[in-house]
């Protein structure tokens, strides 16, 4: 996945293209961190009780993505999540910008 491309789309799409670098940069940061803990849950929600406990373990461990992307590897479909993750954000935050411009 580049994530260099997709961040850049993302902040296109969501018309914050325009922003300085500075800004365009603390959102991508938070977006990144929201849409992470999303994912982490979701991960949560689809794994057994003993994976839980295992991902859990390397969590609190402060793996790298590495070692939790390897431990993944074959239990789930991460990118299937993150990308499900990415496009719920991107329609979420889209409805509260309307929102926002209709008051």
């Amino acid at each position: 996945m580049n994530l260099i491309a997709l961040n850049l789309d993302i902040l296109k799409e969501l018309g914050l293209d325009k922003l300085d670098e500075t800004k365009q940069k603390d959102f991508l940061t938070k977006m990144n961190e929201v849409i992470s803990q999303r994912v982490i849950y979701r991960l949560m929600t689809e794994l057994n009780e003993d994976d839980k406990e295992k991902f859990d373990a390397l969590l609190e461990a402060q793996a790298s993505e590495e070692e939790k992307n390897e431990f993944l590897n074959g239990r789930i479909d991460l990118y299937t999540i993150t990308m499900d993750e990415v496009a719920d954000f991107k329609e979420k935050f889209l409805a509260d910008m309307k929102a926002v411009n209709n008051l």
